[in-house]
């Protein structure tokens, strides 16, 4: 039986997946402090993930701007308009497809 090959960007969907669903949620009434914290406790988070991801060991790539934030990492580029969790969704929807063929 030949030895199957796991594709190494599977084992970083895989703990992007669950990097995102560690991700705080924002809860309660839309500007009451409640939902201020939440926010606030998701974007450190968020920031502390583009740390992690920047730091892996392949060097990954992570640029913010005001407009539109990018990830390089396994050779797959993906972008998003809403933020590095949109960025790391579409990511991972390239990873996908590109493991499909």
């Amino acid at each position: 039986m030949a030895d199957l090959v796991r594709d190494p960007t599977e084992d970083r969907a895989l703990w992007l997946r669950q990097q995102l669903e560690s991700l705080p949620t924002v809860s309660g009434n839309y500007g009451s402090e409640e939902w201020r914290a939440a926010w606030n406790k998701r974007r450190h988070a968020t920031e502390a993930l583009a740390d992690h991801i920047r730091q892996l060991p392949d060097k990954p790539t992570v640029r913010e701007a005001h407009d539109k934030t990018t990830i390089r990492m396994c050779g797959i580029s993906s972008s998003s308009t809403t933020g590095l969790v949109g960025a790391c969704q579409n990511w991972l929807r390239a990873q996908s497809t590109r493991s499909a063929r």
